[in-house]
């Protein structure tokens, strides 16, 4: 009986630390990811505020026309309509 107690406790304690263990390399991961975020977040907007509008119509990009652009606001007017289709 007294054998059966010692070996759960030996196999609680290491399942306890085990999970210790994962955790803390758990969480040096989820560090590691979380800088990594913050760098390609900053050479994104780094590289954002350097797009020029030559650059975006030599690749292709072009202007919208008035008739086209589309857009929310939180406007409201008379003429102000929200309908279901």
């Amino acid at each position: 009986m007294i054998a059966v107690l010692v070996v759960a406790y030996v196999y609680l304690v290491n399942a306890s630390v085990m999970s210790a263990v994962e955790r803390k390399q758990s969480e040096d991961h989820v560090a590691r990811i979380a800088a990594r975020v913050a760098t390609l977040e900053a050479e994104y907007f780094s590289l954002s505020e350097s797009v020029t509008l030559d650059e975006a119509l030599a690749k292709g990009f072009v202007v919208p026309s008035a008739e086209k652009t589309l857009f929310a606001s939180r406007i409201v007017t008379e003429d102000t309509r929200i309908t279901m289709r």
